[in-house]
Parts: structure tokens; C-alpha cells; sequence
């Protein structure tokens, strides 16, 4: 019977031992013969080793990017905790574990190998998920950490411009900066994109023709009481107004007693009609008086009497019956007449 060396990657501690013990995991021997578990040598720090009975540093494998090892002989690594991340092979410490920075995180995810791994917090969005930067989401913006986004005034429009979104249209109801004004300062560090938003037109002012820079004022006629989307409202029938950007239904005049007016919105007296059973003498005090029985009337200046050839006078502020053709009297003038 003839005893045999323990080969490489084995070893025997006993007098007549019938096998040899491998090396355990995480280390390896290329001696032959080796009579201790001492003689196996331990891969390095950054280092491990899955193979029992190892001959060679060879398959000593490096801790893969994300991970790291600090003592010897060992059969795995340690993964990099949640919120770092490692990008090189064959870390020793958990030192070589970069934190995300502040905006971001790997939503608990560990063993992460690289910047891009840290994702961004819903406050801020990265439209290229190659990069590593996280702006700051736009008031007008819902984000979601990445480059998907809702606007949060529906139908306002965004466009991409490099690494951040720019508002270039608000819908009607609502104003904003131009986008080339925005261009603009963005190039010259004047402009804070994080307060990009679709801001609701306020009192007394709308925008109906958008893009608007700028709310306008309502016109006469109409009003507006709050801050809102919605356009100025028409003064109702019977009423005018004269201001422009009313804020309050009391700009809207009544009409005087015995007008009227057609539909809304009216921004003149003048558009306050007499009743067509009345005429008027002074158009701009709208002072209707009651059509006498010898008169047709309009509701305005315009009279036309009954009998042709008799004539009327308005010098005393009101139509006077002053002649009848042969044939006719005057009969109960100012009961008639001036109504």
C-alpha cells in the first residue's frame, strides 16, 4: 500500500487518513502535500471565491461594481447599502460606497453600480436617465422623478429644451412668461425655471386669444370678480358699463326708467332704447317721455306726427302740439302730450 500526496487545493491533518479535505470556499492552495487548512490561502480583500478545493488565486473572482469585501478569504461580498452605489470592481471597504446625492435615492435598492442608479424623488424629474442630474419640477408640473410628467393646468404645453422642461403655452384663462423670454433668461441665469406655471387671469382681466404674456383688461360692458379661468362676464340685459377691467357686477349701470336694452354686455348708455311707446329729447340723458296721441314714436328722436301738416315744437323740453291744419283743435295738450 503506497500513501499518496493530498494534491493541490486539499489537505490532510491525520496519520492514515483515506481522503484529503478541500480547501473551504473563499481560499485556495497550489501546494501538493499540504498537511494543515493553514496552508490554504484566503483570496484577498476585494476578492471571493465560490469554489471548494481551489488550486489557483485564479479563481479568486473581484467583488463586482455595487459591492465590496474588506477581509480575506472570503466566499462572497457585501452588497452597497440602499441610497449608494460603487462603480468600481474589487472595492475593500464600504467606504468606496458613494451616497446619492440629496435629490435622489435607489428606492431601496442595494448593491447598485452606478450615479444613474439613484433615482430621482418625485419633487424632481431627469429627462435622460444616462445623466445624474435632478431638476427641480416646475410649479406647473406633477413629476414623477423621472421624465415622465402632468401638467397641472390641463392643455398648457411643454417642450424640452437640454436637460430641462420649458412652458411655452398656457390655454385661455391663464398667462405665463413667452417662451423666447424664457429662452432668454435661461441663458442668462435670470430666469427661474422652477416657477414655471399657468398662472389663472385675476380680477377684472381674462386672455381669450392665448399665448398670453399678460392678462388684458375686460372691456367695457363686462366684469370679472375673482381669479379665475373663466372670461368677464357681459353686464346683463338693461345695464351698461363704461369702465374697462371692472372687477365687480355694481361697475354695470342700470338703464333709466323707460329703457331697455338688446342682450348683454353693453358699454354705452346710448345703447339704453326708449320704449317703442316713447320718445326721447336729449340722447345723451336718455330721458324717455311718453308719446302723445298725435305722435307716432320709436323709442328715440325720431317722431313722425299723425296728421302731416301739423307741426310741433320742443322748446320747453318735451313735443308741444303748437298747430292743427283748418278742421282741427288742440285738445288736452299737456295731458297728451307730455305724458
Amino acid at each position: 500500500t503506497k500513501c499518496n500526496s493530498c494534491d493541490p487545493g486539499t489537505y490532510s491533518t491525520t496519520i492514515g487518513a483515506t481522503k484529503c479535505n478541500s480547501c473551504d470556499l473563499g481560499t485556495y492552495s497550489d501546494k501538493i502535500g499540504a498537511s494543515s487548512s493553514s496552508m490554504c490561502t484566503g483570496c484577498s480583500p476585494g476578492h471571493y471565491s465560490t469554489t471548494e478545493g481551489a488550486t489557483s488565486d485564479t479563481l479568486c473572482l473581484l467583488c463586482a461594481a455595487g459591492s465590496f469585501q474588506n477581509i480575506a478569504g472570503a466566499s462572497y461580498c457585501f452588497d452597497c447599502n440602499a441610497d449608494t452605489y460603487n462603480s468600481k470592481p474589487g472595492a475593500l471597504s464600504s467606504d468606496s460606497c458613494i451616497h446619492c446625492p440629496d435629490t435622489s435615492s435607489t428606492k431601496g435598492a442595494r448593491g447598485q453600480a452606478k450615479e444613474t442608479s439613484c433615482l430621482c424623488h418625485k419633487e424632481y424629474y431627469r429627462i435622460d436617465p444616462d445623466t445624474t442630474n435632478c431638476e427641480i419640477c416646475p410649479l406647473g408640473l406633477t413629476c414623477h422623478g423621472n421624465s415622465s410628467y402632468i401638467p397641472k393646468v390641463e392643455h398648457s404645453v411643454w417642450i424640452r429644451n437640454n436637460s430641462v422642461y420649458l412652458l411655452v403655452n398656457c390655454p385661455a384663462g391663464y398667462w405665463f412668461i413667452t417662451s423666447s423670454s424664457a429662452g432668454e433668461l435661461v441663458n442668462t441665469n435670470l430666469f427661474d425655471i422652477t416657477k414655471q406655471q399657468c398662472e389663472p387671469c385675476g380680477k377684472g382681466t381674462e386672455c381669450h386669444n392665448p399665448p398670453c404674456s399678460q392678462c388684458t383688461p375686460c372691456q367695457p360692458g363686462f366684469y370679472k370678480e375673482c381669479i379665475s379661468e373663466f372670461p368677464c362676464q357681459p353686464c346683463p340685459q338693461n345695464t351698461y358699463g363704461t369702465t374697462s377691467g371692472a372687477e365687480s357686477l355694481d361697475s354695470c349701470w342700470p338703464c333709466p326708467a323707460k329703457t331697455a336694452t338688446s342682450g348683454t354686455g353693453h358699454s354705452s348708455i346710448a345703447s339704453c332704447v326708449c320704449d317703442s311707446d316713447h320718445y326721447v329729447i336729449n340722447g345723451n340723458q336718455k330721458i324717455c317721455l311718453k308719446c302723445p296721441t298725435g305722435l307716432i314714436c320709436f323709442g328715440n328722436e325720431t317722431v313722425i306726427p299723425k296728421l302731416i301738416t301739423s307741426r310741433w315744437d320742443t322748446a320747453e323740453g318735451f313735443q308741444r302740439l303748437i298747430y292743427c291744419p283748418p278742421g282741427y283743435h288742440i285738445y288736452d295738450q299737456l295731458e297728451t302730450q307730455a305724458g
